[in-house]
């Protein structure tokens, strides 16, 4: 067992040192001696500064995400009456809403019309949901605090957004390297 106080680094690979030795049990690299043992690893502060700018850009990109899912679903909430008038006015309606009836989704014409004006409402509360959940990860990010709820809350998203393939690769990824930053939540408190 080592004498914390002698505790040593190695430089090449930043593994610890056993008292003594001449190489590195980790890299084989010699050990380089000096008079002044090495009592901080000088690897952990290049860690945690990747961890930190990792987190920085999933924040960003978080708060980004969140704010445009945020103007898009207001934008669909505000602009419902002229989408509507899109609908109706365009020339294959009328087929779009006979397959509506022929599936059993509605019965006539106006419940094709009020089907459509809800979906384009769920649409602009979706977008708003996904945007105040997305909010928790960058807050968690930016104050690497509330790790679980920041996960959560990106998982939440994640599914979410996976309408589009594109959406769901981009949040997996995402949720990885927020996982991948585990360690720099360690030290803070909810």
């Amino acid at each position: 067992m080592t004498d914390n106080s002698d505790l040593k680094f190695c430089v090449h690979c930043g593994a610890e040192l056993d008292d003594g030795a001449m190489f590195c049990k980790s890299c084989g690299a010699q050990v380089e001696r000096s008079d002044a043992p090495v009592t901080m690893n000088p690897y952990a502060s290049m860690k945690e500064n990747s961890m930190n700018n990792r987190l920085k850009v999933i924040g960003i990109c978080c708060i980004v995400y969140a704010v445009l899912a945020i103007i898009g679903g207001i934008v669909f909430l505000v602009s419902i009456d002229s989408l509507m008038e899109q609908v109706i006015t365009d020339p294959s309606w009328p087929e779009t809403a006979q397959q509506l009836i022929d599936m059993g989704v509605v019965t006539d014409l106006a419940g094709a019309e009020s089907f459509m004006r809800d979906v384009f409402t769920y649409m602009g509360y979706f977008g708003v949901i996904i945007g105040i959940i997305t909010i928790i990860p960058a807050y968690s990010c930016f104050t690497k605090k509330a790790y679980m709820p920041g996960l959560v809350g990106m998982v939440i998203s994640t599914a979410l957004s996976a309408a589009s393939v594109i959406g769901l690769i981009i949040g997996v990824v995402f949720v990885v390297l927020y996982c991948s930053c585990s360690d720099a939540f360690k030290k803070q408190t909810f």
